[in-house]
């Protein structure tokens, strides 16, 4: 019994020595890294103390998939730091295949945009990312317990208390913690899925003259948008949106609205848009937009029907596509 209470007590010496080790450097082998966390399990370090800190730095295009090959086969919780690693593609991939043991990650110095996303990274909570960051679209979908830290120079920062990303502090990127009653005052625009799969149910955005595409995608609790200076709504805005009513309040500065914005919705679904009384007419003549399908009024341009090409050669035939949903009941209403 001695003898082994004396071992774990060696292996917890020799944990810590490892833990003060990444403390002022990082592991330049992903070989070792298996070594380390099979440790820290074996002393019960993650169960006592949280995730185990973890710093690497190798090339990130050679060593990625390994390094998450062998921290999902330890199983440990890990605060994965990869600042110091280098990147011969500077835009990071998180891949498909994901870990549900980082708990917060430090993206390097180097990245420069991300492709695909962290959805399936299900147990993260905190990423750090330089502010020199490109982000076409949102990469964090689902992630509703997300903070953000950003660091260095760039345009890139955050508002709601670290849980959203915003370019210039008025562009809105990613807001995956986004839950209950949303009120942004400053954004002007929001993003490509920036609000996608997240939990809120209602959304005022006072100033927001342009929604991307996919804004609300999946945001299944949703009820209400607040859009009232909007100019240019995206397509898909509202696509796969839970539960069977929703109002969206627009102003009278709309002038176009993309196809699909009600697609995947396969219940009944109650949609009411309001409109000042002023611009109720010229709304009311968007209808068929406002449910997916293309229309022209007037000044208003709206996303024209796309078609589709099947087969080849003779066998070629081309069909219009137009995104009409029937399981929309839409009425618009003056305010």
């Amino acid at each position: 019994m001695k003898n082994k209470k004396g071992m774990m007590a060696l292996l917890a010496i020799t944990l810590m020595l490892g833990l003060v080790f990444t403390g002022c450097g990082a592991f330049t082998e992903v070989s070792k890294v298996s070594g380390y966390l099979s440790l820290a399990q074996r002393v019960g370090r993650s169960q006592r103390g949280g995730p185990v800190p973890l710093a690497v730095k190798v090339n990130l295009n050679e060593n990625w998939g390994n390094l998450l090959g062998a921290i999902n086969a330890a199983g440990v919780p890990v605060n994965l730091d990869l600042s110091g690693c280098t990147m011969t593609n500077t835009e990071f991939n998180p891949g498909s295949n994901g870990s549900a043991h980082i708990v917060s990650l430090v993206l390097p110095n180097d990245v420069t945009g991300i492709t695909g996303d962290f959805s399936a990274f299900t147990s993260l909570r905190s990423v750090s990312l330089p502010a020199s960051v490109v982000l076409e679209a949102n990469p964090f979908l689902g992630l509703s317990d997300l903070t953000f830290v950003v660091r260095g120079r760039g345009d890139l920062g955050t508002i709601e208390r670290g849980r959203a990303l915003v370019y210039g502090g008025n562009e809105l990127v990613s807001y995956p913690a986004a839950n209950g009653s949303i009120t942004l005052n400053n954004i002007t625009a929001v993003g490509r899925g920036a609000f996608a799969d997240t939990e809120m149910w209602s959304i005022d955005l006072p100033s927001a003259t342009s929604i991307g595409d996919a804004a609300f995608y999946g945001a299944v609790n949703l009820q209400a948008i607040n859009i009232p200076a909007v100019v240019n709504i995206g397509n898909n805005i509202a696509a796969n949106t839970g539960g069977t009513e929703l109002t969206i309040t627009v102003g009278s500065s709309l002038e176009s609205i993309g196809t699909g914005m009600f697609t995947e919705i396969t219940v009944r679904k109650n949609v009411i848009v309001k409109a000042p009384e002023s611009a109720v007419e010229s709304i009311t003549a968007m209808r068929e937009g406002f449910r997916g399908r293309g229309w022209n009024e007037g000044a208003f341009r709206l996303a024209a029907q796309r078609t589709t090409t099947t087969g080849s050669g003779w066998w070629a035939q081309t069909t219009t596509v137009n995104n009409f949903n029937t399981n929309i009941n839409l009425t618009v209403e003056g305010y």
